[in-house]
């Protein structure tokens, strides 16, 4: 599938635990598996999302956001806009 959305590890780790309903990106995939995209803040999703992300908490969100986002700096990219995929992934 061209579009199917990537995803690391750790990542794949919660989709299979059924922990991971949604995944953040910073660009919008025709992935079948996908059934809503919103586009919000990146705040937004550490601050409310951070649970259907995967994660335990927002600040392991964040953590993981900045492995894949090296450059990622939350005082300047807060507002940053993303498209959340919400899906099933399994």
């Amino acid at each position: 599938m061209k579009d199917k959305i990537p995803f690391n590890s750790w990542s794949e780790e919660r989709i299979k635990k059924g922990m991971k309903i949604c995944t953040s990106r910073t660009k919008v995939y025709a992935d079948p598996r996908v059934y809503l995209v919103l586009k919000l803040p990146l705040w937004v999703v550490f601050e409310y999302l951070w649970k259907e992300e995967g994660a335990t908490s927002k600040k392991e969100l964040m953590k993981i956001w900045k492995q894949i986002h090296p450059s990622f700096n939350i005082v300047n990219d807060h507002d940053k806009m993303v498209y959340v995929h919400f899906g099933d992934f399994k």
